[in-house]
């Protein structure tokens, strides 16, 4: 899949990691290239599944144009990042 730059970079919040295609923000999480501006709120990604285990993951990876393995490495650090600044 080719990244492109998008169209909305400048309205993407400042960066605090950031991986191929997805960023942790002081936002939370939002992508960075591809084709739409996808974003959670960091308040959203403790969401769990009903039968355990993070939604965000598993939600994104049915998404044909989300890199999956960046998105996941990405998820993570922002766990860490964010539940870091609210702790």
């Amino acid at each position: 899949m080719k990244l492109r730059e998008p169209y909305w970079l400048d309205d993407v919040s400042p960066i605090l990691a950031q991986g191929q295609q997805w960023a942790v923000t002081e936002f939370g999480i939002e992508n960075i290239r591809g084709p739409y501006h996808y974003f959670i709120p960091k308040e959203d990604l403790p969401k769990q599944l009903a039968e355990g285990g993070y939604m965000w993951p598993y939600h994104m990876s049915s998404k044909n144009w989300v890199l999956a393995d960046d998105f996941d490495d990405i998820f993570q650090r922002a766990l860490e990042i964010h539940q870091r600044v609210t702790a």
